[in-house]
């Protein structure tokens, strides 16, 4: 047995406050000033205009989002397939909610390929 099994089945290590800890960097990363930010919405999917270093911090910074949130599901003994759906509808929301609310901040730009790519950062921390 590895020494995280053993430190999560001893209940020393506890996804739930890493999983908090986690909530708010996504949100100091997402909802803080931005000098970059020009307010205007990106509303046409697949149209990434910050290129492959913003597609992989999109997924990046969702990926332990989803292997939290499905280590603290899986303390509550759900199946896998159920699991990962719930990880990607939480990822999907709390994405969809950062970029409504970056709407109405002038120094950050909502953008639709954030929510995908966060979505899918999700999934794939979920599976793993």
């Amino acid at each position: 047995m590895t020494a995280m099994r053993r430190l999560y089945r001893e209940r020393i290590f506890d996804p739930r406050f890493y999983l908090l800890l986690t909530l708010l960097l996504v949100l100091l990363v997402t909802l803080t000033p931005n000098p970059a930010g020009n307010g205007k919405p990106n509303r046409v999917p697949l149209r990434n205009t910050g290129g492959p270093v913003d597609l992989l911090g999109n997924v990046g910074l969702f990926l332990p989002f989803g292997v939290l949130v499905s280590m603290t599901l899986k303390q509550k003994a759900r199946p896998g397939w159920v699991r990962v759906l719930l990880v990607l509808g939480a990822g999907l929301l709390f994405s969809a909610s950062i970029e409504t609310t970056q709407l109405w901040l002038s120094t950050r730009s909502a953008d639709v390929d954030d929510v995908i790519f966060n979505s899918c950062g999700a999934l794939l921390g979920a599976m793993l």
